[in-house]
């Protein structure tokens, strides 16, 4: 039996226009045309209910398509409803609650803002009770009760609704569009919520490195968007978004990944070619380019390459990664565990500082829980590929991605400057490698 059935009630006759409609939990009334169709064909099964003083209780969706039968059939805007005997605000909220939980699916969002409201309207009616030992007093295992939930997917939608209703009222409105599923939603706000404690402490570190003779060169730019001198750096690394879909590939949940933006397959030659194009004027006649690339787009590197001027030796170097291999199928695929790169110079004045040193770079990957950026390499790799061409000297990273590469040249007393479109990874650099230092 429920709330409905409790009460007193009778049936009348009454205009339309008597009846008061309030603020109301639902905002997505659904396909009202099927609704007209399915009256029309059946007639109204559930009577609208109202209070006795007029207000609405359950029934808007069927209200607004009776209101448009009258008035498409030109008759008088007259409906028999159902009165309940209700005075209590809150007893009639519930039921209004209760009844659009029952009645046509709600849009997640409503679902959860409707739990809450719930909710609220017993801690309203009964108190809340804040210890076991409390006699009287609403708790929100009694909503969960009452709403046939568990305790715990409850209070993980009361949390959800909170978040809604601190959404602008035009981002409320419009949450169960942009977002289908709740876990979608949820995802997003964890998400959001990274990227703003990342930037909230970037900002607080960077007032701290302003007050030091440090300088931060990651500039968030467009690489083709700067002027850069000629002959100026001594390396150049060159780290570009390959075009793997990475954002496939790498499944996973965290806010890192956000940001990230992978040159298409169909254009990659071409976006590379500037790249290179644009780094040759740059490098020093003794300079060096490193290049790395995925197994997928060997030949596409090594024709920009060539294209572009560049000398380099065919066989590239590797980064073997210790630990255990990567793959989507398992079953069929041996893990990957390597990734290579070009190392190519602008012309025979360029040699290597660690002459005879082997091709291999023996390394661990970065541990997801400390990366920030989806593609970041460890600090101790990018100092020994440093180091076994140059010992000083500026270096240019045109895609700064996580700043591992800025990171790794301030330790070793060198100047670099690095560019990227995104202020998360900027921030998620400050955040990382400054805090350790101030």
């Amino acid at each position: 039996m429920t709330d409905l059935d409790k009460l007193q009630e009778c049936y009348e006759v009454w205009d339309i226009s008597k009846i008061k409609v309030d603020e109301r939990i639902r905002k997505d009334y659904g396909n009202i045309q099927e609704l007209v169709a399915s009256i029309k064909q059946d007639g109204l099964l559930h009577p609208i209910v109202v209070s006795k003083d007029g207000k609405l209780i359950a029934g808007e969706r069927r209200l607004k398509a009776i209101r448009h039968i009258l008035t498409e059939e030109k008759k008088p805007l007259r409906i028999t409803v159902r009165i309940l005997d209700i005075v209590d605000k809150y007893q009639r909220a519930i039921i209004e609650l209760h009844e659009n939980l029952l009645r046509k699916d709600l849009t997640w969002p409503e679902k959860v803002l409707a739990e809450k409201a719930i909710h609220e309207m017993y801690v309203a009616k009964y108190g809340e009770k804040t210890h076991p030992t409390d006699k009287v007093g609403h708790t929100k295992q009694d909503t969960a009760r009452i709403l046939g939930v568990s305790p715990g997917n409850l209070n993980r939608d009361l949390k959800i609704a909170e978040t809604i209703q601190s959404l602008p009222s035009e981002l409320q409105n419009n949450v169960a569009k942009n977002f289908t599923r709740k876990e979608d939603f949820v995802k997003t706000v964890k998400q959001v919520s990274v990227i703003q404690e990342r930037n909230n402490e970037a900002e607080k570190f960077e007032e701290k490195i302003k007050k030091t003779e440090t300088k931060i060169n990651y500039i968030v730019k467009n690489f083709f968007d700067t002027e850069l001198e000629e002959n100026k750096y001594d390396l150049i690394e060159v780290d570009p978004p390959y075009g793997v879909d990475l954002l496939n590939v790498k499944k996973g949940e965290d806010a890192n990944r956000s940001d990230y933006q992978e040159v298409d397959l169909s254009d990659f030659s071409n976006f590379l070619t500037k790249v290179l194009e644009k780094c040759y004027k740059s490098l020093k006649q003794d300079g060096w380019l490193i290049l790395w690339h995925g197994s997928s787009n060997t030949d596409t590197n090594k024709n920009a390459l060539l294209k572009t001027g560049f000398i380099f030796t065919a066989i590239p170097a590797l980064w073997i990664k210790t630990g255990p291999g990567q793959t989507m199928s398992p079953k069929y695929h041996f893990g990957s565990s390597y990734e290579p790169f070009y190392y190519a110079r602008k012309s025979p004045e360029a040699t290597i500082l660690k002459q005879g040193r082997s091709n291999l770079f023996m390394f661990p990957v970065v541990s997801q829980q400390l990366k920030i950026h989806p593609t970041e390499k460890p600090v101790e790799l990018i100092k020994e590929i440093i180091l076994s061409f140059k010992s000083f000297g500026e270096i240019l990273v045109p895609f700064a991605g996580s700043g591992v590469t800025l990171h790794a040249a301030n330790k070793l007393k060198m100047i670099a400057t690095g560019y990227d479109l995104s202020e998360n990874y900027r921030n998620g650099y400050i955040t990382k490698f400054f805090s350790k230092e101030n």
